[in-house]
């Protein structure tokens, strides 16, 4: 229900006023300070841009202008981009609580590998969108998922 809400939201990666969206999620993230909550936070924030940018793709499907259609797919190509990004963050959150908890960097790691399962659920959805794209499309959209190997490191 909560994906479902995000999608509908209507500011997604292509609105102009997403930076705001983004600088919000970004302003929680650099105030919370335990190192579990953040993961929670890290990971919940890119499951809604994952979510985000599948709405964008979705929509892209739909669009008749080739420049903006072209557009929204380099638009979620970078934000694919971002979402590995962020994998990465939590990966040097587990990498550097390892060193001071073993027990809490476990913990992080099992929310990060829970997480894992709502992750290869939005990747099948990307798979059936990209099914849909041209081929140009499918290419920038590829280029920004092989850079994401993040949560299967955990």
């Amino acid at each position: 229900p909560e994906d479902i809400k995000i999608a509908k939201s209507g500011v997604l990666p292509d609105n102009a006023f997403y930076f705001l969206k983004r600088l919000g999620r970004g302003i929680q993230e650099f105030f919370t300070f335990d190192s579990l909550a953040k993961t929670q936070i890290i990971l919940k924030h890119n499951s809604w841009e994952m979510v985000e940018t599948l709405s964008l793709l979705q929509k892209s499907l739909n669009e008749k202008n080739p420049i903006l259609k072209n557009l929204q797919i380099s638009i979620a190509a970078s934000e694919l981009d971002s979402i590995e990004n962020r994998f990465n963050q939590v990966q040097d959150i587990v990498e550097k609580t390892d060193r001071i908890d073993k027990n809490k960097a476990k913990a992080i790691s099992g929310v990060a590998f829970n997480y894992a399962e709502k992750f290869f659920r939005q990747e099948l959805i990307l798979q059936e969108i990209e099914d849909k794209l041209d081929d140009s499309a499918f290419i920038k959209i590829e280029n920004g998922r092989a850079k994401r190997p993040g949560v299967l490191r955990f």
